[in-house]
């Protein structure tokens, strides 16, 4: 898979790179920043603490209140990370055509492959420095990782009840048992294959991209269309394969039970087949203008 290749290198980009760690410096808008910026200082936590003195109300949102919101929106972060990757997803494919095409019209883009030796991957560097930029793929890896284990949680506290309750269908069981199994693969190979997708729209449109304003614009657009077409395609299949499921229930329980890893599949398919296509279309144009390719 390019997408799990990419991911993986990903997780240990090449820090000593001088263009890689220049990419990561540098901000096109700020905007991570600014969230992290708005953390309350120290000296707010003074005015909480002397608010809690004046009114027990306060007291009371502060130990039952808040404290039960923080652990409701905890356990509820995992629908809400692949939304979050996506929206994170457009502005790294942005920055990353951006950037791209941002040298191109330096004319510094050829002078940094010829000059800089031992940059085989040019492109590479540029766009695994965006992704890494202001700390928001490192962000959203550890929220990915705590979604993953309150999933797992909750497949033994599944596996628990199932056990506990004796009068259980058991194809029915196993069948949601494979379900939440293949959903929570399913959730973490979204986020790598939305990385990719992300990766390969950037590096992509910079290749004929005229100006910044177009490279953001339209490869955003072009991430967008394939991310929200490959979740299109994957629902109109699941819906044409309905009745089929659900006649097998009856036909063949083994088979029912295990219809939820031929979905996973064909989902993870659906993506990465976009990504191959990517890849392919840059090979093909990289390969004509005799720029670095991604490797």
């Amino acid at each position: 898979m390019i997408s799990l290749k990419h991911w993986s290198l990903l997780q240990h980009p090449d820090t000593t790179n001088p263009l890689f760690r220049r990419t990561v410096q540098v901000s096109f808008s700020g905007t991570w920043k600014q969230i992290k910026n708005a953390i309350p200082r120290p000296w707010w936590w003074l005015v909480v603490l002397i608010l809690l003195l004046i009114n027990p109300v306060y007291v009371l949102l502060a130990v039952v209140v808040i404290p039960l919101g923080l652990l409701i929106l905890f356990v509820m972060s995992p629908l809400f990370m692949p939304l979050l990757v996506t929206i994170a997803a457009v502005y790294w494919t942005a920055s990353i055509s951006g950037a791209l095409v941002y040298l191109q019209t330096q004319r510094t883009y050829d002078i940094l492959y010829l000059s800089l030796d031992g940059f085989r991957n040019l492109s590479w560097m540029i766009a695994s420095g965006c992704i890494h930029r202001d700390g928001l793929f490192d962000t959203l890896h550890i929220g990915l990782r705590i979604a993953a284990g309150l999933g797992v949680v909750a497949i033994v506290m599944l596996i628990g009840l199932m056990l506990l309750i004796p009068d259980t269908d058991t194809a029915m069981a196993l069948r949601t048992l494979m379900e939440m199994i293949t959903l929570l693969i399913a959730f973490y190979v979204h986020h790598v294959q939305t990385v990719g997708l992300s990766l390969m729209s950037g590096v992509y449109v910079s290749t004929f991209a005229t100006s910044q304003l177009e490279a953001r614009v339209l490869a955003g657009g072009l991430f967008l269309g394939l991310q929200v077409g490959s979740y299109g395609l994957f629902v109109a299949l699941v819906t044409l394969l309905a009745p089929l499921d659900i006649a097998l229930q009856t036909w063949s329980p083994l088979v029912y039970v295990l219809m939820p890893v031929f979905y996973l599949g064909m989902f993870t398919g659906i993506r990465e087949l976009m990504v191959t296509f990517l890849w392919q279309a840059l090979t093909a144009r990289q390969a004509d203008s005799r720029k670095p390719l991604l490797t």
